[in-house]
């Protein structure tokens, strides 16, 4: 017997009853590669109105989640009921999970287009039909994706969401989460490849354990020769573990892939133009970012790249072009995520005076850090030591970004001594986000020192912290560390 015919029995064995009546089990494969029009076709052939209007929804919900396009959001709530009639008339085994899996990706569309109202009932609507399902045929594993997601968001809610998390009346567990989706990924027949994509995103994210997500990707890379999606969220991952050339190389070769087949997924020139930016490549950085502002239709991180283009035509002496970002920026509504908060701050400082030499080079060092150049970093860092006054504000920033380079080169005494510095220094209220990231990265070392006591004291001194940038993803960073300590 073949591989491919074995391959072929194990999968349609496995399923449950209604997957093996799709004529096609290309249709998730062609979602999971991005050809949604080939998906588009082949969904259109199921004899079953309830599949096929499951599959024409998602395909319509992916370019949504790839594009932030309204026209694909405005499609998926015009077709909204017959999606749902459609789902409504099969059988109840087959009902409640594709209803779950519909109900939690619409909660995401509203949730991104600020629709917090809408978003909430569909989330509600979500967790009620997989508890339904669950309940129904417990240890099923098409349920256990959405059981997993719910667990893992719920369980380590920031506190700006905690009121989702109170209305649903659940408290997540986070464990448990991460070994259903776990288990999903594993043997799930339905959508399987997102349990991965969400598995590899907690785990560089909420977990702070980038490496381990670059690995679970590379594996899963192995197995897919040819996969534009999982290309771009490795290069994300090498990104999060400072190896930007090795993003790069896998961000400059998207002409591997046949571009009029798959879905254009803007936020790949995002990613470039941030490599390139991460690399103090001014010129390069302002191509790929002009080409993202230009081809994006959405809010998410649009913020974030207008300010990375102001400060790479700033750092290249050409403030005069940058202003105009900058003041674009402050007078924009942003997309609400931490980057975007920090970004439109620091651009209406920036819109009214240019950034003197001692910020354009600490971001120029924070830039080299971030791409994982840490001599040239260092170098930028010990060259400003001299120049800025120990009683000056911006000490918390460099003592902070001292402490990161150390901390990332493995040199922890001091790491530790600049972070303790970062802490005690009298910086301003802008400056708040780098004392209670400070506290948390102490927490992080003494954890790998098997120092628990130190460690869940200065996690829970991170938490004290209010008002600051990013503090949504530090939070739960130390909820979920804190987690692990129990």
């Amino acid at each position: 017997m073949g591989v491919r015919a074995l391959v072929f029995i194990l999968i349609v064995t496995s399923c449950p009853q209604f997957l093996r009546a799709l004529p096609d089990i290309r249709v998730e494969s062609f979602l999971y590669n991005f050809q949604l029009d080939d998906a588009k076709r082949l969904a259109k052939q199921m004899p079953t109105e309830g599949h096929k209007q499951f599959y024409l929804a998602h395909i319509e919900m992916y370019r949504f989640f790839a594009t932030q396009d309204s026209r694909y959001s405005t499609e998926i709530k015009s077709n909204w009921k017959e999606y749902i009639k459609a789902i409504n008339e099969l059988p109840k085994e087959e009902r409640e999970i594709l209803m779950a899996e519909l109900y939690g990706k619409r909660a995401i569309v509203e949730f991104l287009e600020r629709n917090y109202v809408l978003a909430t009932r569909f989330a509600r609507n979500s967790f009620n039909q997989v508890q339904a399902y669950d309940k129904a045929y417990p240890n099923r594993p098409e349920s256990l994706k959405m059981l997993g997601l719910f667990n893992v968001v719920l369980g380590n809610v920031p506190r700006r969401y905690q009121w989702l998390a109170n209305l649903l009346g659940f408290t997540g567990d986070l464990e448990k989460g991460l070994d259903q989706l776990e288990e999903a990924g594993k043997r799930s027949p339905l959508l399987r490849h997102e349990a991965t994509l969400m598995l590899s995103t907690i785990e560089r994210n909420m977990l702070d354990d980038p490496h381990l997500a670059l690995e679970r990707l590379k594996k899963e890379r192995l197995k897919e020769k040819s996969n534009i999606v999982l290309d771009y969220f490795t290069a994300s991952a090498l990104m999060r573990v400072k190896k930007n050339e090795e993003a790069l190389a896998i961000l400059k070769n998207r002409g591997r892939f046949d571009l009029e087949k798959v879905q254009k997924i803007p936020f790949w020139d995002y990613l470039l133009g941030k490599a390139c930016y991460f690399k103090n490549d001014y010129t390069m950085a302002q191509r790929h970012l002009a080409v993202f502002v230009k081809d994006y239709k959405g809010k998410l991180m649009r913020t974030d790249a207008y300010f990375r283009l102001g400060m790479s035509l700033t750092l290249h002496k050409r403030y005069d072009l940058g202003k105009p970002f900058f003041e674009l920026i402050a007078s924009e509504d942003h997309g609400g995520f931490d980057e975007d908060e920090y970004a439109q701050f620091m651009a209406k400082k920036f819109s009214k005076e240019e950034p003197n030499g001692v910020t354009q080079s600490l971001f120029k060092a924070r830039n080299y850090f971030d791409g994982g150049y840490y001599p040239k970093a260092l170098a930028i860092l010990r060259q400003m030591n001299y120049l800025i006054p120990k009683d000056a504000a911006s000490r918390t920033e460099l003592n902070y970004r001292f402490a990161r380079v150390y901390h990332s080169m493995g040199q922890i005494p001091f790491a530790e001594k600049y972070y303790h510095a970062a802490i005690d220094s009298e910086g301003a209220a802008e400056y708040t986000y780098l004392k209670a990231y400070a506290s948390y990265f102490l927490g992080e070392i003494a954890r790998a020192q098997g120092r628990k006591t130190l460690a869940i004291n200065n996690y829970k001194h991170a938490l004290k912290y209010e008002n600051y940038f990013y503090q949504s993803g530090l939070e739960n960073r130390c909820k979920s560390a804190l987690s692990g300590l129990k």
